[in-house]
């Protein structure tokens, strides 16, 4: 009725030479589409190339959803914007997506740049999904933001009881000035200090900081080396391996497949808790359409899968609010449970998270394989 209405007033301004039919054309389709921002780092960081996996998921979800009729009858259009991993960058994008392009809904690649982009959103009452990070600071932001990721703490803690089952006493930690970076490293800090184990160092280094040798130095003689760095990766393992610590070397779940193939011989042994969904039937079906897709192998499809769901999730939300309106989608958001995302079952609690867990993984001969 809505569309018609608008049909017949543009109309009748076409005949007294008011507008174009143009314009006409425009105004329909604008009313068919649902758009959604994507704001991605595909810019200013050493993990651009993950933003650029999540992309590929993102186009993906949307073809498949269009190729099928779109959602409540309407064609899904993604906006992308770069946010160049920088908070002010993310703050003006986040603007643009709501101010100029009115978009309904949002995703965000990772917490660094979504603190910026969450609080312009939730301002606005527009949902937004974070993509790869689940976390207690995102769940403290408000109604409308969501993670579908993987919970950042858990990570931490899950490593320092592998270790303390493993016999480990001492661990020396190492971190970057960046925030998932130190949330992961408090949450591992306290709790194998509560089971029993002693910290003997914790030192940070700037994001951009290419020479840890003098940390590395001050971390020998630790049984294990926990260093959840965010950037740098191969230079940071290489001279790890370099300085000759000869503890337990853990790590995060930045430390990707790219980064062994880089330095395999300096990665050998280090363990590492990651996104883990392989036996998953959905990600087994996202494989065969990346193939189709792109002509290629996925090398990154963990990523992909996590751009991909966020994109469905929020076809889910809308298809249960019954509506496009942003208000709608978000309550509609807390009502997505046991939904087969091809990185998981994604299940909303009432903080707006999908409690997802990570999997430890060690080096061997150049792959990683599961440990438990």
């Amino acid at each position: 009725m809505k569309k018609l209405l608008i049909l017949l007033a543009l109309a009748m301004l076409v005949l007294a030479g008011c507008v174009s039919d143009r314009s006409i054309t425009a105004a329909v389709t604008a009313d068919d589409e649902i758009k959604i921002g994507a704001s991605l780092f595909l810019t200013g960081s050493d993990i651009s190339f993950i933003a650029d996996a999540m992309r590929e998921g993102i186009v993906l979800a949307t073809d498949e959803l269009n190729a099928n009729g779109g959602i409540l009858g309407k064609q899904i259009k993604i906006i992308y914007e770069d946010d160049q991993f920088n908070l002010v960058k993310a703050t003006t994008v986040a603007q643009k997506l709501i101010e100029v392009d009115d978009v309904s809904a949002g995703l965000v690649g990772v917490w660094n740049t979504a603190k910026a982009t969450s609080t312009v959103f939730e301002t606005n009452e527009r949902p937004l999904i974070v993509l790869w990070d689940a976390n207690e600071e995102i769940e403290k932001v408000g109604n409308h933001v969501f993670s579908i990721g993987f919970q950042t703490e858990a990570a931490g803690r899950e490593m320092a009881e592998f270790l303390i089952k493993q016999n480990v006493k001492t661990a020396a930690i190492v971190y970057h000035e960046d925030d998932w970076s130190q949330l992961i490293s408090l949450s591992f800090e306290k709790r194998f200090k509560d089971l029993g184990g002693q910290i003997t160092i914790k030192e940070s280094a700037a994001i951009d900081e290419t020479d840890f040798r003098s940390i590395i130095l001050k971390a020998k003689g630790a049984d294990s080396l926990y260093a959840p760095v965010a950037a740098n990766w191969d230079k940071f393992f290489k001279q790890v391996y370099e300085v000759g610590f000869d503890g337990i070397v853990t790590t995060g779940d930045g430390f990707t497949e790219d980064v062994i193939n880089i330095i395999p011989r300096e990665s050998e042994g280090v363990y590492t808790t990651q996104l883990f969904v392989q036996d998953a039937l959905q990600y087994k079906l996202l494989a065969e359409k990346y193939k189709q897709k792109y002509n290629k192998e996925p090398e990154l499809l963990i990523f992909t899968a996590l751009g991909y769901d966020g994109v469905m999730v929020l076809a889910e939300a809308i298809k249960i609010a019954g509506s496009d309106d942003p208000k709608k989608i978000s309550k509609a958001m807390y009502k997505v449970q046991n939904f087969e995302g091809a990185a998981g079952i994604v299940s909303i609690n009432e903080k707006g998270s999908s409690n997802k867990l990570e999997r430890i993984f060690q080096v061997r001969n150049g792959k990683m394989v599961l440990i438990q």
